[in-house]
C-alpha cells in the first residue's frame, strides 16, 4: 500500500467519525470544515461510500447533505451478534470446567 492509499482510508475514517458524532445530516462543506480534508476529496469519498450504502446522500437548497448509510450499522450490528455468540460459547466453556472442578457431595449412607 501506498501512503496515499493510507490517507484515504484515514480520510474515510475521519469523515465516518465526523458523521457519527453529530447525528444528523451534514454538508460536504461542512465535513470539509470538521475534518481539514479538502471539499473535493470529500465529496469524492462520500459518493464512493454512498455507493456502498456506508453514508446516505441528500440534495437540497443548501446543496448535498450527507449522514450515516443502512451498511455501518448493519455491520456493527454483525460484529455485535458474533462477539455476543463468542461470549456465550467462552461462557458455557467455562462453566463446564468450573462444573468439573467442584467437590463433588458424597451420599455416605
Amino acid at each position: 500500500m501506498t501512503a496515499e492509499q493510507h490517507a484515504a482510508t484515514a480520510n474515510l475514517v475521519q469523515i465516518a467519525g465526523v458523521l457519527l458524532e453529530h447525528g444528523g445530516w451534514v454538508t460536504t462543506q461542512g465535513l470539509a470544515e470538521r475534518t481539514g480534508i479538502h471539499r473535493d476529496t470529500c465529496r469524492r469519498i462520500l459518493a464512493e461510500g454512498a455507493r456502498a450504502g456506508w453514508f446516505a446522500h441528500a440534495e437540497d437548497d443548501g446543496g448535498d447533505r450527507w449522514s450515516l448509510g443502512p451498511e455501518l450499522p448493519r455491520i456493527g450490528l454483525a460484529w455485535l451478534q458474533k462477539m455476543t455468540e463468542r461470549a456465550c460459547a467462552l461462557k458455557a466453556e467455562f462453566d463446564t470446567i468450573t462444573n468439573s472442578m467442584a467437590p463433588r457431595a458424597r451420599g455416605d449412607a
